[in-house]
C-alpha cells in the first residue's frame, strides 16, 4: 500500500471514511444543516476547502490498487472553542468539541478510518505511526484521538499503542445511533 498527501479529488472518498469513522454523525449534520442539498456533496465541498479541519490538506491516504484503503485526518490542535460557540452546535457534537479542546497543543487524530475492505490489515496502525511522526516533526509531544466507547477493536489497538484515556463525556444519542455510548479522549505521550 502507498502513503500519499490526499487531493482535492480525494474529497468523496475521505467524507465517507470521515462518516464511518464519526458514526454516521458527519452525514447527519451535512443533512440538517442542508436540508435541500446532497448531504455527501456539503461533505465533499467541506473537504475540498483550504481552511477547514477537514481539508484535504490535513489527509494522507493509504491507496492499494487506485482505490482509497484508509485516511489520516490529523493537525495540531490550536484553537479552544468557547461554551458560547459550542452551543451553537449541533447537540451531537457538542461531547466531542468539549473533548477536543482538552486537545489543543497536541497533535490530534481528527479521523482514522479503514475501509472495509481493507480492514485487519494494519492500516490503522501504519496510519498512528505516521501520526506520530507528523506530531514529532511539529514539535509537539502528546497525539490525541476520540473514540466511542463501544469501539473495542479500535480501543484495543490505541491501548497497544499507547494511548490511554484522558477523559470522557456521554454520547448523545441521533436518529438511533449512540445508545448509552460514551465518547474517550485518548492522549499518548511521543
Amino acid at each position: 500500500m502507498q502513503l500519499r498527501d490526499a487531493r482535492s479529488a480525494d474529497a468523496k472518498d475521505i467524507a465517507r471514511l470521515a462518516n464511518l469513522a464519526a458514526s454516521g454523525i458527519p452525514y447527519y449534520c451535512w443533512k440538517t444543516a442542508n436540508p435541500h442539498r446532497d448531504p455527501w456533496v456539503v461533505g465533499e465541498e467541506i473537504v475540498q476547502k483550504d481552511t477547514s479541519d477537514y481539508s484535504y490538506k490535513k489527509c494522507q491516504l493509504l491507496v492499494s490498487g487506485g482505490k482509497v484503503a484508509a485516511l489520516l485526518n490529523s493537525f495540531r490542535r490550536t484553537k479552544i472553542d468557547t461554551p458560547a460557540e459550542i452551543s451553537k452546535l449541533p447537540p451531537v457534537v457538542q461531547p466531542l468539541a468539549r473533548l477536543e479542546n482538552q486537545a489543543v497543543g497536541n497533535w490530534y487524530i481528527n479521523t482514522l478510518a479503514t475501509s472495509e475492505d481493507f480492514q485487519r490489515q494494519g492500516c490503522a496502525a501504519r496510519l498512528l505511526k505516521r501520526a506520530d511522526d507528523l506530531a514529532r516533526e511539529a514539535g509537539v509531544s502528546k497525539n490525541s484521538l476520540i473514540v466511542r466507547s463501544g469501539n473495542e477493536s479500535a480501543l484495543r489497538l490505541y491501548e497497544a499503542l499507547g494511548f490511554q484515556v484522558a477523559d470522557n463525556e456521554k454520547a448523545i444519542p441521533f436518529e438511533g445511533n449512540l445508545m448509552g455510548e460514551n465518547w474517550m479522549l485518548m492522549v499518548k505521550l511521543l
